[in-house]
């Protein structure tokens, strides 16, 4: 006798329905250059001010604004630096200091002038035009050390994993990839290369089921595709729960005779819900076999 469950749900209450199951595994620290894909474990802090001192964001002068209100304006260049520079400048009034992208600010000066409003004459320099205070990088405003800059949870993106080289990072905390069991089911699959039968077609779901799981950051074990039968699923059933840590079948989980999966879930498994309120792909089920989650998708390619 089939145990009553949540039947036709919201697409946010059978979201709601999974969370509540959880999954214990182990988090491992790894390089970085290795993390694309995989999912922070621990919120990841800043050992760094970002940028870690003032700095231009132009290539042109650093000067004083004060100075440079009613252009043009000539000054005195008394030295120039660069990106790299561990040399602090001090500028004072009348002077300017020549700047490339980058460079620490000189001390006394406020404000940048872009090279493209300014004429060269030896070492004087006019100025076309006032000068920009806002293209002045200040420390720490991109992030501040100690600010967490990656939360856990978080998915490592390229450019999540460029924040982490930006933070002082070389390896990163992330949670052990899951192994996930892909199991297609129906006695009309055959493997893309084989001949085909009249009435058989190519199984595809497992392949871009086991694309989706490595998108995601996790282990996909694609299995072979498992003809209708009761026996035959319960047998593929127990191997998934024994070797991955969740498993997705896809196929036999409608109302018809041989939606032989939702029949083994109701009579010897646990199903949380089934049936979930979005088109295309409505039957869905979820569940767990031997204490193992399982999702039970439609066949139809669109759908699962």
């Amino acid at each position: 006798m089939a145990k009553p469950y949540p039947y036709f749900v919201s697409l946010n209450e059978a979201i709601s329905l999974c969370q509540k199951t959880q999954i214990n595994i182990d988090s491992e620290i790894i390089p970085i250059s290795q993390s694309i894909n995989r999912v922070v474990s621990n919120n990841i802090h800043s050992k760094v001010n970002d940028p870690g001192f003032d700095n231009s964001a132009m290539d042109g002068f650093a000067v004083i604004h004060s100075d440079t209100l009613t252009p043009p304006t000539q000054l005195s260049i008394i030295g120039s630096t660069m990106a790299g520079s561990s040399t602090i400048q001090k500028i004072t009034s009348g002077q300017a200091v020549r700047i490339m992208t980058g460079a620490p600010i000189p001390e006394g000066a406020d404000s940048i002038i872009p090279i493209e409003d300014c004429t060269v004459a030896g070492s004087e320099v006019i100025l076309n035009k006032p000068s920009k205070p806002h293209f002045i990088r200040k420390c720490g405003e991109n992030i501040a050390k100690d600010e967490v800059g990656l939360k856990q949870g978080t998915y490592l993106t390229p450019q999540a994993i460029s924040l982490c080289a930006t933070m002082g990072h070389a390896t990163v905390p992330v949670i052990e990839r899951l192994k996930v069991g892909i199991i297609s089911t129906g006695d009309e699959l055959k493997s893309p290369g084989d001949d085909l039968e009249y009435g058989e077609i190519y199984e595809s779901n497992s392949y871009g089921l086991s694309g989706l799981v490595k998108m995601l950051g996790h282990i996909p074990i694609r299995y072979s595709a498992v003809h209708d039968s009761i026996d035959a699923l319960r047998e593929q059933f127990n191997v998934a729960a024994e070797e991955c840590d969740l498993f997705i079948t896809s196929g036999g989980v409608s109302m018809g005779e041989w939606d032989f999966v939702r029949k083994l879930m109701e009579t010897e498994g646990d199903i949380v819900f089934w049936r979930v309120k979005i088109r295309p792909g409505s039957p869905p089920l979820f569940g767990h076999w031997k204490n193992t989650p399982m999702f039970g998708l439609p066949g139809n390619p669109v759908s699962s």
